[in-house]
């Protein structure tokens, strides 16, 4: 599994409960994290848009990840036009993870937000996943416009 801004890394630890002792996570964030005790969990300080995902794969996983997850979020400004460029150059960096580090089969969680862009990314995201649904979790305010893209199945 691959967590695309893993900070402050509470979301890792559960992943790594789901996959069990004989898995692997692997997290990266721009922001520093502190070390975390399960042996399975493998953190990187950096940016995603400087990462090598190629790279990234042979050190972690040779064949792809089966999962990955991407909760980042730019800093919002409040400038509609400015908020949806940043989101859309972010997406752009997401994305390249899905088509290099995802194995066919695999599957994705993106938080994304309700902008110009929704419909193009959701569906780009259709044309790479045999499924796309989108989830508002509960635990998210009515007036937030948080939502997540979840696409199953990557084709192959």
């Amino acid at each position: 599994m691959l967590d695309l801004g893993c900070a402050p890394g509470s979301f890792l630890q559960v992943l790594v409960e789901i996959i069990g002792p004989q898995g692997m996570v692997v997290g990266i964030d721009i922001l520093p994290l502190k070390a975390l005790p399960q042996k399975n969990i493998f953190t990187i300080q950096g940016d995603i848009r400087e990462t090598d995902v190629a790279d990234l794969c042979v050190q972690h996983a040779p064949s792809g990840f089966n999962v990955i997850t991407c909760d980042i979020s730019p800093n919002l400004s409040g400038i509609r036009e400015v908020d949806d460029k940043n989101m859309g150059e972010l997406y752009d960096s997401v994305r390249e993870f899905i088509t290099k580090g995802l194995k066919a089969g695999g599957n994705f969680v993106l938080k994304a937000f309700y902008s110009d862009n929704f419909k193009e990314t959701k569906s780009d995201l259709t044309n790479l996943f045999k499924s796309v649904s989108v989830f508002k979790p509960v635990a998210s305010r009515n007036i937030s416009s948080e939502i997540y893209l979840v696409g199953m199945g990557k084709k192959g």
